[in-house]
C-alpha cells in the first residue's frame, strides 16, 4: 500500500453518521398505555384515561365482547373479533416526534390459542419489526383445551415519525384478544463526527500517527485517487491509549487519503 512522503500532503476525509443511544427516562421519556377490556365498550380508554383509544371493529362469526371470569379462565374481559376483526388504537402517547429522536415500541398482546381460535397479528404503519416473543400467561383455562399466551413485539420508528397509531388483526378462523400493553420510549438521536487527527513524527525515518476516538468501532481505510477511489482497510493493528485509538505509518512518495468506514 502507498504512504506520502511529507505529513502536509496527508488528505482526510472525516464522514458524519448518526447512532441511536439510550438515554435517561427524565430526558427521553416513556409512555404506558394498557387495555384490559372490562367492558363491551367498542371505542374505549386505555386503563388511567388519557387521549388515546382503542376501536373494536369485529368481523364475520364474531360473538363480540365476553364478560370476565368464564370458562376460558380468570381473564378482563375479551373481544372474539371473529374473522378478520379488527382492534384499531389511535391517538397512542406521541413520544419521540422531534427530528433528532427516534422512538422503540413494545407491544404485548394476550391471546387465546386453542379450539377454532388462532393467533392475531400487529401492524404499526412506518416501523419496522425488530423481534418477536411468545411466552405463556399465568391464567388458567378449562375450555377448548388451549392456553392464553403472551405475544410480545419491538419495534423501532425511524426520527420524526411518533407512535401514533396501531392495528391488531384477528386470524381467518377467528382470534380471542383479552389485553394489549403499548410501552413506547424516545431514543435520542446524537450526530458523532468519525474525525480523524493527523500528526507528524520526526522525519528520520518520516512517520505520520492517524488517531481517533477508541469508543468508534469502525475501521480506518486508505485510498491512493478520490476521483476513482480503491477504499482498503489499513492492515496495521490500532493500539489504544485512554480514549484514544491510533495507527502510525511510515510516510513514503504517494499521496493517500483516509477515512473511517
Amino acid at each position: 500500500m502507498k504512504k506520502i512522503t511529507h505529513p502536509q500532503w496527508l488528505a482526510v476525509i472525516a464522514l458524519v453518521v448518526t447512532l441511536a443511544l439510550g438515554c435517561p427516562s427524565s430526558a427521553c421519556g416513556s409512555t404506558t398505555n394498557l387495555w384490559q377490556f372490562a367492558t363491551g365498550d367498542t371505542n374505549s380508554s386505555p386503563v388511567g384515561g388519557g387521549s388515546a383509544i382503542a376501536t373494536a371493529a369485529p368481523g364475520q362469526f364474531a360473538s363480540g365482547w365476553k364478560a370476565p371470569n368464564g370458562p376460558l379462565g380468570n381473564v378482563n374481559g375479551m373481544w372474539d373479533l371473529g374473522r378478520n376483526g379488527t382492534l384499531t388504537f389511535d391517538h397512542l402517547s406521541e413520544v419521540g416526534g422531534n427530528l433528532n429522536q427516534s422512538n422503540l415500541v413494545t407491544v404485548s398482546v394476550r391471546q387465546f390459542l386453542g379450539g377454532p381460535y388462532t393467533l392475531a397479528t400487529l401492524a404499526i404503519p412506518g416501523a419496522q419489526c425488530l423481534q418477536t416473543n411468545q411466552s405463556i400467561a399465568s391464567l388458567a383455562t378449562g375450555g377448548l383445551g388451549g392456553q392464553w399466551l403472551v405475544i410480545e413485539t419491538r419495534w423501532s420508528l425511524p426520527p420524526g415519525n411518533p407512535l401514533t397509531n396501531a392495528v391488531i388483526t384477528s386470524a381467518y378462523n377467528g382470534s380471542l384478544v383479552d389485553q394489549v400493553t403499548f410501552v413506547s420510549t424516545a431514543v435520542t438521536v446524537t450526530p458523532i463526527s468519525l474525525q480523524l487527527t493527523i500528526q507528524p513524527l520526526g522525519t528520520s525515518p518520516a512517520k505520520v500517527k492517524i488517531s481517533w476516538a477508541a469508543s468508534l468501532t469502525n475501521q480506518l481505510q486508505a485510498t491512493a485517487d478520490l476521483s476513482h477511489p480503491n477504499w482498503t482497510t489499513v492492515a496495521l493493528p490500532a493500539t489504544v491509549v485512554g480514549d484514544i485509538k491510533s495507527i502510525t505509518l511510515d510516510a513514503t512518495a504517494a499521496m493517500q487519503f483516509f477515512r473511517l468506514q
